[in-house]
Formats: C-alpha cells, sequence, structure tokens
C-alpha cells in the first residue's frame, strides 16, 4: 500500500499544480467527483499526446533516414515533367 501511495503522490501534486484539480467550480458531492474523474482524463490526455508527438518525432526521423538512404543508393533519382 505504501508503495502504491508513493507512486500515486507525484500525479496528484501535478494534477493540483497544472491539471486544476485545486479549485472545483462544480456543485455538490456529484461535481467534486465528477471533477476529479475529469482531471484525472485530462491528465491521462496530456500523457497520450505526449507519447504521440514522441511516436511522430521517431516516425520523422526514421523517414528521413530512409529517404536519404534511397538517395545515397540512387532509387530517388527522379525528375519532375513540366
Amino acid at each position: 500500500m505504501i508503495k502504491r501511495r508513493s507512486a500515486i503522490e507525484p500525479t496528484i501534486g501535478h494534477m493540483k499544480m497544472d491539471g486544476r484539480l485545486g479549485r472545483n467550480p462544480l456543485k455538490g458531492a456529484i461535481g467534486d467527483a465528477l471533477h476529479a474523474v475529469l482531471c484525472g482524463a485530462g491528465h491521462n490526455i496530456r500523457l497520450l499526446l505526449k507519447k504521440l508527438r514522441l511516436l511522430g518525432a521517431d516516425f520523422g526521423l526514421i523517414l528521413s533516414e530512409i529517404f536519404a538512404i534511397l538517395k545515397s543508393v540512387g532509387c530517388l533519382n527522379f525528375r519532375v515533367a513540366r
């Protein structure tokens, strides 16, 4: 239980600072629960977007390396007709 809690604490702290978990604009107990769930969903979406950005950057690097290899071999020697 202590290890799990120590892993969760930084995430909650981050959501309080950057994820707007600190102030709740919704009323009542349902509003409290809904706000916490929405903050968690927003945090997960930010993590997914970060992973997608990294994946896109990796894909771009791989693609540029493939084009450089093809160009050095001579496979990309084509001309555009006018």
